[in-house]
């Protein structure tokens, strides 16, 4: 088909000269055909461009639901502390055209957030993993009536070894997600089974015994009728950075 311009323009030229010619007839019907082509080429113009805007809409609205999906992918990931789901979401996000350096920005954003609002599960406060790390750590001579209070657990999971043989104070090897530096908080140095976001607030003191608290906790899941891996707790003993707080003297 012949360009717009060029066909009204044809049929303009047409026309002027009909009527110098004296054939009225012949003009009339050339304004006529030339009503028809002009509006019919901006019906046409106008629905090719909304057709366009609108597949370009559609196009940016697919886009932001992928790129919204591999984020909560990312999320996920980083929360399970899988590798793997993490590179391939950073993947598919640099497809659609993330900056890498931006990708970095927001997987680190991710881990900060994650640790700040992590929680301690019910499950691991009353799991043979956590007693078998207490009495590691701690080395009573009577394990059987062992039962420290949260301050006997500070000297042992975060102050400095004596000798080669005690075991490195935890996390204190590990990049803190929330500020970039050596020494974290317990909760990051977790299994994701026992580490996720907090779900309950826990009002206590480091005064308590462990005993005391665990039986306090099974209370409390008896009471709200829930199991041990559906309840993670904001207690600071775990939650905060004890490396910033004890040798730092940060309260943040």
């Amino acid at each position: 088909a012949p360009p717009f311009g060029f066909t009204v323009g044809t049929l303009v030229l047409w026309r002027i000269e009909a009527y110098q010619n004296g054939n009225g007839a012949l003009a009339s019907i050339l304004s006529t055909l030339f009503a028809v082509v002009f509006w019919s080429s901006f019906i046409l113009t106008t629905r090719c461009f909304w057709q366009q805007t609108a597949t370009q809409k559609q196009n940016q609205r697919h886009q932001l639901l992928n790129e919204r999906a591999l984020i909560e992918m990312l999320e996920q990931s980083c929360w399970a502390k899988d590798h793997e789901a993490q590179h391939k979401a950073r993947t598919e996000l640099l497809k659609l055209g993330r900056e890498e350096h931006d990708i970095k920005d927001l997987t680190d954003t991710i881990q900060k957030k994650q640790s700040q609002e992590a929680g301690v599960s019910v499950a691991y406060l009353r799991s043979e993993e956590f007693l078998k790390e207490v009495e590691n750590r701690c080395k009573p001579e009577d394990p059987q009536n062992f039962d420290p209070t949260f301050y006997n657990l500070k000297e042992a999971f975060f102050y400095s070894i004596d000798n080669q043989d005690d075991p490195m104070p935890l996390g204190k090897d590990r990049i803190c997600p929330r500020d970039g530096r050596y020494g974290c908080a317990l909760v990051d140095t977790l299994s994701p089974r026992y580490r996720r976001k907090a779900t309950h607030y826990l009002s206590w003191t480091w005064k308590y015994k462990l005993s005391l608290v665990q039986d306090a906790l099974q209370c409390l899941l008896e009471e709200l009728n829930l199991t041990s891996d559906d309840v993670f707790l904001y207690m600071c003993f775990f939650v905060n950075n004890q490396y910033r707080i004890l040798f730092e003297k940060d309260g943040v």
